[in-house]
């Protein structure tokens, strides 16, 4: 199945009236001693969940100073499934009005809380690939990739915002700001389906100097499903060094409250990532989790390499 889509992609790219077409994605894919993270016995080997493999298609032609275009992106994450994932799928225009977008594809707010300089999103971005499961289960709640409208405003001058509805009544509302060594943003959102409601506000900044970095980020969320009122915060501390082609840091995140006692926990973890030449990214790690509730703790150890196409 996955051949026959990527075969219909191909077909689709050399004949499209479209101005601009392009596909593009990577492979991503680690193994490791994460056995006392997932409860197997042995060495474990399976995509990279922090950012699955995956291909996509945009295309985009401009017709009077606004440009039309549509992207569509598949993640390929499910071992030993033909399950492919519905990442994006949305059409847009942009002009000097902004860009609206329509479809599957980011809220607002998704990736603010992750602003980062130091280059090791693969290892220590949102755990995915750790495999944190059981007793040392992370949220980081910013945003999502739903079915929604969305409008970006325009740059002005070092400021950039969007806003966003989605089909579970959540709007979300975030601002950026950017200058030659620093970045920042906040979101808010505000959910209120049949599930139930929930507030968050969030965002994160992050700098440079020379070869250093450093990276704040935090969310605090007011979540009420079921009959009952929970509130969690998150907070992740990056401090990086990053020459050439090489990128290390050390990060540290926390998970407090919420409805179940398994968030309460934090992770440390080391990290390396090494480009030895444009899109290849060869990264290893090591992570350390507790959880201050159960009193419980793990260690692992991963390594891995994604390509770019």
């Amino acid at each position: 199945m996955k051949k026959t889509i990527l075969a219909i992609a191909l077909a689709a790219a050399t004949t499209t009236a479209f101005a601009d077409t392009s596909i593009s994605g990577h492979v991503n894919y680690k193994f490791g001693d994460l056995e006392d993270f997932n409860g197997n016995e042995d060495i474990t080997v399976g995509t990279g969940s922090t950012s699955e493999s995956r291909f996509r298609i945009k295309a985009s032609t401009e017709a009077n100073g606004v440009t039309y275009g549509i992207r569509q992106e598949f993640g390929l994450g499910a071992p030993g499934s033909s399950a492919i994932n519905k990442r994006f799928n949305s059409l847009y225009m942009k002009g000097s009005f902004g860009k609206v977008t329509l479809g599957q594809g980011s809220e607002a707010g998704d990736d603010v809380v992750e602003n980062d300089y130091s280059g090791t999103y693969l290892t220590q971005g949102d755990l995915g690939s750790w495999e944190l499961g059981g007793d040392f289960a992370f949220r980081t709640p910013d945003g999502g990739r739903t079915e929604n409208l969305r409008y970006d405003t325009p740059k002005l001058g070092i400021f950039t915002g969007a806003v966003s509805l989605d089909t579970q009544d959540t709007v979300s509302v975030e601002a950026n700001l950017k200058g030659s060594m620093w970045k920042a943003g906040i979101y808010v959102a505000s959910k209120g389906d049949a599930a139930g409601d929930s507030d968050e506000v969030g965002g994160s900044v992050a700098v440079k100097l020379g070869y250093f970095t450093a990276a704040l980020g935090a969310v605090q969320v007011d979540e009420t499903a079921a009959g009952a009122d929970n509130d969690y915060d998150y907070t992740n501390v990056v401090l990086g060094y990053r020459s050439g082609a090489i990128s290390v840091a050390v990060d540290y995140k926390i998970n407090e409250g919420g409805n179940s006692a398994l968030l309460d926990s934090e992770t440390t973890g080391l990290n390396f990532v090494y480009r030895p030449t444009k899109g290849v990214e060869l990264y290893a790690g090591y992570r350390t989790v507790d959880n201050s509730v159960t009193d419980t703790d793990a260690d692992g150890i991963l390594a891995g390499g994604r390509v770019k196409f």
